[in-house]
Order: C-alpha cells, then structure tokens, then sequence
C-alpha cells in the first residue's frame, strides 16, 4: 500500500484514474440487488468469510456464494460497459 501511495504522489494521473476508477465501481454497486451488493462488499472489502456472512445475515452459505458470485460477474459486465 505504501508503494502505490508514493507512487500515486509522483504521478497525479494515476491517482485521477484510480479515483474515476472507484467512482465507476460504486456506481455499478448501487446497481446490484441489495443481496448481492451486501454478499460482495462483506466478503470482497471486509473479508468476511461465506460461513461468517451467512451467520450476519441469516441467509445460507450457498445462497452467499451464489449472490457474491452473481455480484462479480453484474459488476464485471457493469464495468466493461
């Protein structure tokens, strides 16, 4: 993280991509089902483990993992458009 931290301060064009970059992506998060935007972000940004989201939500296992993996591949379509 510190690498890209000073590499960022060097060179103002990356941080501005990486900043759209992010923005794009919270964009098409919003566009998720809540399911499947909650699934992503627990597991994908908190590490959250599936057996740890299952218990939070009260949802099954295999019913986080299908969502999570419904969010990857919406946001990767989302992202691409």
């Amino acid at each position: 993280m510190l690498v890209a931290d000073a590499c960022w301060r060097s060179q103002p064009e990356s941080r501005v991509l990486f900043q759209e970059d992010g923005r794009r992506l919270l964009e098409a998060l919003q566009k998720l089902p809540q399911a499947h935007r909650e699934a992503f972000v627990m597991r994908s940004d908190e590490g959250f483990s599936y057996a740890e989201i299952a218990q939070v939500t009260g949802r099954q296992e295999s019913t986080v993992r299908q969502h999570h993996r419904r969010a990857l591949e919406a946001l990767q379509r989302l992202l691409r458009e």
